[in-house]
């Protein structure tokens, strides 16, 4: 048990018996596609959900396939639907919904092999933007929207139908995903999405990587050295020339 010896008079005080807890306005997001659909904001969050499923079906993310059809011994793992608002400082943005895999149903080596994936070491950033400063170099930040959902899958996964999306075809068979694409909470997304953009900018952009962080790349252009540091999907690009900078 908890106790707290209240100032001088050495009296004890039974925190157990004593929590009070103030909740203001607070409101738990919608779990299910059921309960947005049952919410006063309903349309701002079937909107976002309805935008999440455009989206990853224009990005070719999965196939719809039929039960019956898939390999024997494989089994599908599960999604869920994470709703939230997106705040900038205590202003609403934005709704946001994103189908998100449940990972931990995965069997490693079957489903997945690799998850390691670095991101830039803390010193890394502070000399290279000290080496900006000394240099008076110019620093652009920037990020990658829906990075995890870009790469390729090398394994082959397949996935329960998201809530709200019909299950069944138009000849009556139940229809399973199956993934072509990285989604969020598959446990080698991190990974592949490294892997994928690393190889675009050594191969594509023209970039080395260095030998003492993997997630810091150099390049020489114009006779001045370009440095471009990566933390997952956010990437800072260092150097003199602000329009070379925005051509990379």
């Amino acid at each position: 048990e908890l106790w707290h010896y209240n100032g001088g008079r050495n009296a004890r005080v039974d925190f157990n018996a004593n929590l009070v807890f103030s909740i203001h306005d607070v409101e738990e997001p919608p779990q299910t596609r059921a309960q947005a659909s049952q919410r006063r904001d309903a349309a701002e969050w079937i909107e976002s959900y309805e935008k999440e499923v455009s989206a990853l079906m224009a990005n070719n993310t999965w196939t719809a396939r039929r039960w019956r059809d898939i390999p024997a011994g494989r089994r599908a793992i599960r999604c869920k639907l994470v709703f939230r608002k997106k705040m900038i400082g205590d202003k609403l943005d934005k709704y946001k919904c994103r189908i998100v895999a449940k990972g931990f149903f995965q069997v490693k080596g079957l489903d997945y092999f690799e998850t390691w994936a670095p991101t830039v070491r803390d010193e890394t950033v502070k000399i290279c933007l000290t080496h900006a400063a000394t240099s008076d170099f110019e620093i652009e930040q920037s990020d990658v929207s829906t990075a995890f959902l870009n790469p390729d899958l090398n394994e082959q996964i397949f996935m329960h139908m998201p809530d709200g999306m019909a299950n069944i075809d138009d000849e009556g068979y139940s229809l399973v995903l199956e993934l072509n694409k990285c989604i969020y909470g598959l446990k080698q997304s991190a990974n592949a999405w490294f892997a994928m953009l690393t190889d675009h900018i050594t191969n594509t952009m023209g970039f080395t990587q260095s030998d003492s962080d993997p997630c810091l790349f150099f390049k020489d252009i114009d006779g001045h050295r370009y440095l471009l540091l990566t933390f997952v999907d956010d990437i800072l690009l260092i150097g003199p020339s602000t329009t070379t900078i925005s051509d990379l």
